[in-house]
């Protein structure tokens, strides 16, 4: 059935009120017990996420952190954000392959390790020359039991090393060489 206009307002009115006072409550007893940390709010996704949300949240998170399963990062759907002047930090993301190892490539596949690799620059450089952005996380260290995680099954080829330990070459060679770089590239 449709809702009724009354109350959906009073609804979006309840909605508000909880969203803002989490974030209130929140950032508090961070200030209150751990007054010398950053409150990194909750890992919003980007996607899925209300941007009434992410507007309640800003004034009470000291950095907005978002789990973002994308190729790269559009500088045009980060304006809100850089309006805001609040820093953010991509904390999660990964390109998964299936030429060796787990039998899942992940949220973002590409054809191989190398092209992992490539598409990790490609992120990071889209990611700093968003000025806000202060940091990327990539999910995870190590590939995802072959047999699957215990909580969903999910076995994804999305490590910097092997569930052997063995390190992705192709992909660390090339992060690691954006990042010793990293310092130059911000000072261009």
């Amino acid at each position: 059935k449709k809702m009724n206009e009354n109350v959906k307002k009073d609804l979006n009115s309840i909605y508000k009120m909880f969203v803002e006072q989490y974030y209130k409550v929140t950032s508090q007893a961070m200030k209150m017990h751990l007054s010398h940390k950053l409150y990194l709010g909750n890992r919003f996704g980007k996607k899925w996420t209300p941007a009434s949300v992410l507007k309640l949240a800003l004034p009470y998170v000291d950095v907005m952190t978002f789990n973002h399963y994308e190729w790269s990062l559009d500088p045009s759907n980060w304006t809100w954000i850089a309006e805001a002047d609040k820093p953010f930090m991509m904390t999660e993301f990964h390109f998964g392959a299936l030429d060796r190892g787990a039998p899942q490539g992940g949220l973002r596949v590409v054809r191989d390790q190398s092209e992992r690799g490539y598409y990790y620059r490609q992120f990071a450089e889209s990611a700093a020359a968003i000025p806000q952005c202060i940091g990327i996380h990539w999910f995870k260290y190590m590939d995802q039991p072959v047999t699957g995680r215990s909580q969903d099954g999910e076995n994804y080829n999305c490590g910097f090393v092997s569930v052997t330990d063995t390190v992705h070459k192709e992909l660390a060679e090339q992060a690691g060489e954006w990042n010793r770089a990293i310092y130059d590239r911000l000072r261009a």
